[in-house]
């Protein structure tokens, strides 16, 4: 009686999940659709649900043997998965990897399993019922187990490739941006970590099959987790997308695009090639430069761009970035926090400000984050900040 009562309660779990799923995808192809990210995030959610609720419709007997074909129909879901998952990042963060971009040899996988299984549709209702009986018991035929590892696999390539892909978009924002809690994507790469995570649970489960370990028992509770898993996906991606709408947001991070392909990468030097900046120029820029942050100090605007510290300077500002890359070997990012750095660090040596707190002295330095703040000072002092005010104390 409890096993009932356990599986019908993760059954109903499930169908809410898949039902949610559906409703949410819904939205992203339609009211929400007019970013192209949430097109492609729309679609991964929906074949996720789907996914979800032939998954649960499997686990009917009654189904099972009366109409296998039909749940046939939804096979190979998982194949999309991971590509739709990758180029709905290539898409967020508007990355030109070639392999990130929309490409039909993403779906190979997806066809050639779809191909394969249409044999599937020529026998009869009870070989196809015994068979899925067969996966069941845990004792699946072998083309079975290698699709299932086929799957896990490309699922594990494809969640790796997308974190390459978010690690360049993040060295890509620091060319134009000095804050990056808004659009540094922490929340996309923690679901990427969780998908990866997932698919490593599933190929766990594929070996420990080829040895006839049966851990279903311990693997059930995969479908329910990947069904929070999209929903929460879906529904944080619809609302977090919409900072990337914003006209100054695209413009800086066509601009930061624009900075990485302009530098050419020769081991750790990093030089600009036909900028058309002369070395008189460039001298003469980047005096006017640390003249003007020692004297104004604009770094204590958390909001700071590239572009508005070249409309500040009337320093063009591709030629603004080159000057920080090849003659201070920095990006903006860390040109401009190392001034904030600094600044906190003054004020945390100052006696007649030992009464404000830690927060505020970084706030007021133009860190608009306690995370932020304590992660930057660290990485540029190799002490936290808190440490470094009881080091001056003493």
């Amino acid at each position: 009686m409890e096993n009932t009562f356990s599986i019908n309660l993760i059954s109903l779990l499930l169908i809410l999940g898949a039902v949610q799923g559906v409703f949410l995808s819904i939205l992203l192809l339609t009211k929400y659709r007019i970013r192209p990210a949430n097109r492609f995030l729309g679609l991964l959610v929906l074949f996720y649900s789907l996914f979800i609720l032939n998954f649960m419709l499997s686990n009917y007997t009654a189904l099972q043997e009366k109409h296998p074909h039909w749940l046939m129909i939804l096979s190979g879901l998982p194949f999309l998965f991971g590509p739709f998952h990758l180029i709905y990042v290539a898409e967020l963060t508007d990355t030109h990897l070639k392999f990130a971009r929309v490409h039909w040899y993403h779906f190979l996988p997806f066809i050639l399993h779809k191909l394969y299984y249409l044999q599937a549709y020529f026998i009869s209702s009870e070989e196809l019922s015994a068979i899925m009986i067969q996966i069941q018991l845990n004792n699946p035929p072998f083309h079975i187990i290698l699709s299932d590892f086929s799957v896990a696999t490309i699922g594990i390539i494809y969640m790796i490739i997308a974190l390459v892909v978010l690690k360049r978009y993040s060295r890509k924002i620091q060319h134009v941006y000095s804050s990056l809690e808004k659009l540094n994507l922490s929340w996309l790469r923690f679901f990427t970590y969780a998908a990866f995570f997932i698919w490593s649970v599933v190929s766990v489960e594929n070996i420990l099959t080829v040895f006839s370990i049966n851990v279903s028992q311990f693997f059930s509770a995969v479908p329910l987790l990947t069904s929070v898993y999209i929903y929460t996906t879906g529904y944080i991606g619809m609302f977090k997308a919409e900072i990337f709408e914003q006209p100054d947001v695209k413009n800086n991070l066509a601009q930061a695009h624009e900075i990485e392909e302009r530098k050419s990468i020769d081991g750790k030097i990093q030089r600009y090639q036909k900028s058309g900046l002369s070395e008189q120029n460039a001298s003469s820029y980047l005096k006017k430069l640390i003249s003007f942050m020692e004297k104004e100090k604009p770094y204590l605007n958390s909001e700071l761009t590239l572009n508005d510290l070249s409309e500040k300077l009337n320093i063009p500002s591709h030629n603004l970035s080159e000057i920080l890359n090849t003659r201070l070997n920095q990006n903006f990012f860390e040109f401009i926090n190392q001034y904030r750095v600094n600044e906190v660090r003054k004020n945390l040596e100052d006696p007649a400000k030992d009464h404000l707190t830690l927060l505020s002295i970084g706030l007021d330095a133009g860190f608009n984050s306690k995370s932020g703040f304590n992660a930057i000072f660290k990485k540029f002092m190799n002490v936290t900040p808190s440490e470094y005010r009881q080091s001056v104390r003493t």
